[in-house]
């Protein structure tokens, strides 16, 4: 057999595994098979209802609607690329060097190409099945709003098979590249290059269009001007701009065919390279990556994160206080997390783009004393922060669990109750999570120029939202373990981890609702705008919001964790060891 005839022998082999397993489950649980499809339709027409809404009050925005619609697909779509890409290296990482059945595949009479080809396809579906089915209900609401002909839809679901493809090959080149070349000072190369973005960033943000400017400039101008940070993804070399264009021409029922077959070249040629040039540095690299592993355990004089976790975590005094099996527990969680770069790798990504996110909140021109827009800005910035909490909470905490696969025995014989096991998880989650939200929380309303009162009123609520997150993330992930995967992309994808994430998404939709609902009627009849020679005296917060929030957070994240203290106990788990 050819290459290409290999990389379809060990596709379709997995293709059948997974329909069988599929099968399985649905014939063995159809509870959890019914739940995943009355949450996935759910979030389908919930999902529709948000964005057709939204999108309707974008372009019904005078003057700048049509252009502020265009540009939020221009943003999605590259952000849609730029997660892509690293999303797939962090998975192929994990797929490729980390995972044993690779090694067992090196053994097979297979081409090596072969391997690292097919490894690249499973990372690909794996990385990009939510983000189709994220998109769906967006696409569907935008096209119903603009009027777009039948054929948009057909025509979008084919143009997402290269813009799938190109990032899959372009991370499977930086995964190599980075793997055979990479050191700490790429690390520390990279970290000064984002830093000093961000401090270009932060600089920049002084330098925005006062209203006097504005009222002397075009309507395009003034729009451009004020969204210059975001010209980037406009930008005709990235392919992210191919893809919007084409989506944006195809809404009027004519163009973009140029577009896309611009980006479906550059994805074919992508997928040439990877499989017939890429794949021949795959071995290699894994022989060197297993290589450079164990001459460093042997050879290294140089302190270790074991000899670094016991001076920072067991050494400082407040941890003298914490009992011996804690601080060990805590310890063995803090090397798990620091020793698996598909871990670690995607919460930098995550945090540094909220970090992002947060330092160009400067460039938001809102009238800072006007009561309308402090409120609603305060809410939707509380709302961004929530959803990249789940993200966080499912994606990192969730796994944890299930992470500790065959090894699960050895906490079982431990001189302790496994259930402390769970709470030292929790409580280790929570205070990162929490700590991390509340501050990007407490810093981005201070860019904001929200009142203090108010700054402290969103920090106690994403607080409260950050423990019952987590509190869900570690049940469910012990209610439904999967001991026997390594990787923990596929721990999330299955039935637990989508229950996990459904389950995060109404709860923050139930938590802002109940925040933002005893001043809903107060927001209403607030004017829009106040003069600059009046002053408007800040009603306080709503703290009953917040009492509510915390019983009804109390009974939705306690519930899960008492069932999974009763899993835990019965140890019936362990027989699927």
């Amino acid at each position: 057999m050819n290459l290409f005839q290999q990389i379809g022998l060990l596709t379709r082999a997995n293709i059948r595994m997974g329909i069988t397993h599929a099968r399985t489950t649905a014939r063995e649980s159809k509870l959890m098979t019914a739940t995943v499809v009355a949450f996935s339709l759910a979030y389908l027409v919930m999902g529709y209802l948000l964005f057709f809404h939204a999108m309707k009050y974008v372009l019904g925005v005078p003057a700048i609607g049509a252009l502020a619609s265009e540009r939020i697909i221009h943003l999605m779509y590259f952000f849609f690329f730029i997660m892509l890409v690293f999303s797939n290296a962090v998975l192929g990482y994990a797929s490729l060097f980390k995972n044993k059945t690779t090694g067992w595949l090196l053994t097979l009479p297979i081409d090596h190409r072969a391997i690292f080809s097919y490894r690249i396809i499973e990372t690909l579906a794996f990385s990009s099945w939510g983000l189709v089915f994220l998109s769906a209900p967006l696409l569907l609401a935008y096209g119903h709003l603009v009027g777009a002909p039948v054929a948009f839809y057909f025509k979008i679901a084919l143009a997402y098979i290269p813009f799938l493809l190109l990032p899959a090959g372009i991370s499977s080149w930086l995964l190599l590249v980075i793997v055979r070349r990479g050191n700490r000072w790429w690390g520390i190369i990279a970290a000064t290059l984002l830093l000093g973005y961000a401090a270009y960033a932060f600089l920049d943000t002084k330098d925005t269009m006062s209203g006097d400017s504005m009222a002397d400039t075009s309507i395009a101008l003034a729009f451009n001007k004020v969204l210059k940070h975001t010209a980037m993804s406009t930008h005709p070399f990235m392919p992210s701009n191919w893809m919007s264009t084409a989506l944006l021409d195809w809404t009027r029922g004519s163009g973009g065919s140029f577009n896309i077959l611009l980006l479906s070249s550059y994805a074919l040629m992508a997928g040439l390279v990877t499989t017939v040039s890429a794949s021949r540095r795959f071995f290699p690299t894994w022989l060197h990556c297993y290589r450079a592993r164990a001459a460093r355990a042997i050879h290294s004089s140089r302190p270790g994160l074991g000899d670094l976790s016991q001076r920072f975590l067991c050494k400082p005094r407040f941890a003298q206080t914490l009992p011996r099996h804690i601080r060990a527990l805590i310890r063995k969680d803090v090397l798990t997390f620091i020793r698996e770069p598909s871990q670690w790798g995607q919460v930098a990504v995550i945090i540094g783009l909220l970090f992002l996110y947060v330092i160009n909140l400067g460039n938001i021109e809102y009238t800072a004393s006007s009561p309308f827009w402090t409120i609603i800005l305060s809410y939707l910035n509380l709302g961004v922060c929530s959803l990249a909490l789940s993200t966080l909470t499912t994606r990192f905490v969730f796994p944890q669990f299930s992470l500790e696969g065959r090894r699960l025995w050895i906490l079982g014989l431990a001189p302790f109750p496994i259930t402390t096991v769970i709470w030292v998880k929790f409580a280790l989650a929570s205070v990162l999570t929490g700590c991390s939200t509340a501050f990007l929380v407490t810093l981005s309303g201070t860019m904001l120029a929200l009142p203090s009162e108010r700054i402290a009123f969103l920090a106690c609520s994403i607080s409260i939202m950050a423990l019952t997150l987590t509190s869900l993330s570690t049940s469910l992930g012990t209610l439904f373990p999967n001991l026997r995967e390594t990787n923990p992309a596929k721990i999330v994808s299955g039935f637990g981890g989508t229950l996990c994430l459904l389950l995060s998404f109404l709860y923050i939709s139930l938590g802002i609702f109940l925040t933002i609902r005893p001043e809903f009627a107060m927001v209403v009849d607030l004017p829009k705008n106040i003069p600059k020679d009046e002053t408007y005296l800040f009603s306080p917060p709503p703290y009953s919001g917040i009492a509510i929030l915390a019983i009804i957070s109390l009974i939705i994240g306690g519930i899960p964790m008492f069932l999974a203290f009763s899993r835990v106990k019965n140890l019936e788990f362990l027989g699927k060891l």
